[in-house]
């Protein structure tokens, strides 16, 4: 196999992805990955214009005979042999074999997933052209700024990667992560999981904990649904409960440890904010407010960063004209933009800000602590489908939206602008759904059943035994226990006395001669 970028920057994400590409399979890339490719494409035309870099440097394959021009940067070098064929975004080459390898990332800060992939690729450049590689560096942001990364502080990163890709000879497990969400084999993967009813579908458990329910031999979330065992003491409330949600899932209803407690105010507000993660800019907020029947609905866009101020004091002229208000969202994400925001916001509106946040509730723990509703993942796109809500674009998520909001950037296209808009209106439809679902629980058996109502089922009773495999039913039913013979016919039958009673004297008079 030969190492390429494609199956180092897989292997970062998953191993399956790094076998996949290894194995040259290709997919339709997914639109944040070509949204992404396009964002690298024109900040690496913007660093070579800074840099007046001819573009006939481009695609040059690295030529040992060949002179380089030192201390200068070469774009596009290719370093190709039996082995590697990778390309770098720029590279640097300096007196005594020594070079520095350049990455030019369009994010706005630098990621885990930057200083690994520039580290793997100088680890096998130098290995393979025996060069001397002691830092690189990696472009990033509008403003092209720059950092400088040791590699010898990635070494142990590097170690781990490597050990995986000498393992891709045969396709490895795989589970479901965050890189599925905008990875080009999502669908098949996601098909393949769906098959298995793989634990990693259960959005509360993570790879470490799914291979540690590997090696007890638990595989699947109907396997995981027997292993739960109430407590002993149930009316004491505990923890997030993977075998619970799985049970859930398998029985097709609505667990609940305890009900939710939630007040009615006079007006209620919805809200929900649309952001781009390491630019720390949110440039769309979503609000409906609900006073007694009447409902109203809002938008604050912002063109750019410099406008994002403005969209927050909106909300808070509009949430000032109500008296006796609870905020609700869902997530953590909508606090920390509203944390962050309070940092630069003017003097006059502070106050106002933490009154905001002091009135703000946040739905999603009583789902994750109290409620187990039959979904894989407690995300509002799972619980509110599982109620009967759908949202108009059948693409529409988190990532999506990041996608719509770099598509309109680069075309100031009204569609992409329009499609968000509605998305941020959806998501606040869909919590007012699930807003009312949580305060009508009821305990209604035939769909939802309180926790401290499940009765333990003891499994070493006597009695016709439940498996979680069919093929274990099969083996207890061809199973053979003679009780009878060895313990009632020793007391019954003479001939099966008088047997075991001969074996035992053989065997006193034998340890007695022993002893001797």
């Amino acid at each position: 196999m030969i190492i390429n970028n494609e199956i180092l920057k897989a292997s970062v994400h998953c191993h399956y992805k790094a076998y996949l590409k290894g194995q040259n399979i290709q997919s339709t890339k997914s639109d944040f990955e070509i949204i992404f490719n396009k964002l690298s494409e024109l900040q690496n035309q913007k660093y070579f214009t800074k840099k007046h870099i001819q573009k006939e440097l481009k695609s040059r394959l690295y030529n040992k005979k060949k002179h380089y021009e030192l201390n200068q940067i070469h774009i596009y070098t290719v370093f190709k042999n039996s082995n590697i064929n990778i390309e770098l975004d720029g590279i640097c080459f300096f007196e005594k074999n020594k070079i520095q390898p350049i990455l030019i990332s369009p994010y706005e800060k630098v990621t885990k997933t930057d200083r690994l992939i520039i580290a793997l690729q100088s680890y096998f450049i130098e290995k393979e052209f025996n060069f001397i590689v002691d830092s690189a560096k990696i472009v990033f942001g509008k403003e092209l700024k720059e950092t400088k990364l040791k590699l010898p502080s990635s070494s142990k990163e590097i170690r781990k990667t490597l050990s995986i890709l000498t393992k891709l000879k045969s396709p490895p497990l795989f589970y479901k992560n965050n890189h599925c969400q905008v990875c080009e084999f999502n669908k098949s993967c996601n098909q393949k999981l769906q098959e298995k009813n793989d634990l990693s579908l259960l959005g509360t458990m993570k790879e470490k904990e799914v291979k540690q329910k590997n090696e007890r031999g638990l595989f699947s979330v109907k396997q995981l649904s027997y292993t739960f065992r109430p407590k002993k003491n149930p009316y004491r409330k505990r923890k997030i409960l993977p075998e619970l949600k799985a049970l859930a899932i398998r029985e097709q209803k609505t667990f609940i440890q305890e009900f939710p407690q939630l007040t009615q105010p006079k007006v209620e507000i919805f809200i929900d904010i649309e952001g781009i993660p390491d630019r720390n800019f949110y440039y769309l907020i979503g609000v409906i407010v609900k006073e007694a029947e009447k409902t109203s609905e809002y938008s604050f866009w912002a063109d750019n960063i410099e406008n994002q101020q403005n969209i927050f004091i909106q909300l808070l002229n509009l949430s000032n004209q109500f008296n006796d208000i609870v905020i609700y969202h869902y997530g953590a994400y909508e606090i920390r933009a509203l944390k962050q925001i309070s940092k630069n916001i003017p003097k006059p509106y502070k106050d106002k800000l933490n009154a905001f946040i002091s009135n703000s509730f946040n739905i999603l723990p009583i789902i994750s602590n109290d409620i187990y509703p039959p979904t894989y993942t407690n995300s509002l796109k799972d619980v509110a489908k599982y109620l009967g809500f759908q949202w108009s674009n059948k693409k529409a998520s988190g990532i999506q939206s990041i996608v719509w909001r770099y598509k309109w950037e680069l075309t100031k296209n009204t569609v992409y602008k329009n499609k968000l808009l509605k998305y941020n209106l959806e998501d606040c439809r869909s919590l007012i759904i699930v807003k009312k679902w949580l305060q009508s629980l009821s305990g209604n058996i035939e769909k939802e059943v309180l926790v401290n109502t499940i009765k333990q089922e003891n499994i070493f009773k006597w009695g016709v035994t439940i498996f979680a495999l069919d093929n274990f039913n099969e083996i207890n039913a061809k199973a053979y226990f003679d009780y009878q013979r060895e313990h009632i016919f020793l007391r019954t039958e003479k001939k099966v006395y008088r047997a075991v009673s001969k074996k035992k004297r053989a065997l006193k008079k034998y340890n007695k001669v022993l002893s001797t």
